[in-house]
């Protein structure tokens, strides 16, 4: 009676962990635990009962969770808009990047500070997506890719650029570091 009490606690407990490691996003590794039965007599022997697994959690320290993202065709959040850093691929034109984005050649147009028209293959440009009327307070912008280790406010020196700016299109918190290879988006005063 006695075991059968420990291992129905047991599987309560394993349940109630599983739940809420599911729940929460925890990472949770199986561990078995075997517990020898009572013996109630001389003659019977003795068996064993296995307990479900309890998993244990692993944490992940917020120091190490993953940097934000600087890459060619991921969104970047930015209020209530998204901002897109895109690389035009053989055949793109201008009606097409409407028609997959969801935007205008104006708005195109009118957020990139350096933009050829027909536009150019392998040629990085910023995309509003879903954004057909251009919000004249939106500075330009110019793709930049980051050739070194640095931080964002190392770039911004570099670069004569307003770091609160060069953060917020960037979605950075504040410390933001990057690898030769991001992709940024650098705001410009528009003339």
């Amino acid at each position: 009676m006695l075991v059968l009490c420990i291992g129905l606690l047991a599987a309560a407990g394993w349940q109630m962990v599983r739940f809420m490691s599911v729940d929460r996003g925890v990472v949770s590794m199986p561990a078995t635990l075997i517990v020898p039965a009572t013996r109630t007599t001389e003659t019977e022997a003795p068996t064993d009962t296995a307990i479900p697994p309890v998993p244990s959690k692993t944490v992940v320290p917020p120091t190490s969770l993953p940097p934000q993202p600087h890459a060619l065709e991921i969104p970047i959040p930015v209020g209530e808009r998204q901002f897109l850093l895109h690389r035009v691929t053989e055949g793109e034109n201008f009606e097409v990047l409407e028609k997959n984005y969801d935007t205008l050649t104006d708005v195109i147009l009118a957020i990139n500070d350096s933009i050829s028209s027909p536009l150019w293959v392998d040629s990085v440009i910023v995309i509003l997506p879903g954004v057909k009327t251009l919000d004249p307070q939106l500075p330009v912008f110019q793709p930049h890719q980051v050739t070194g280790e640095l931080s964002i406010e190392q770039l911004a020196l570099e670069l004569n650029v307003d770091l609160d700016l060069l953060k917020y299109y960037n979605n950075c918190p504040d410390v933001c570091l990057l690898s030769a290879g991001d992709w940024l988006i650098v705001p410009r005063p528009r003339e």
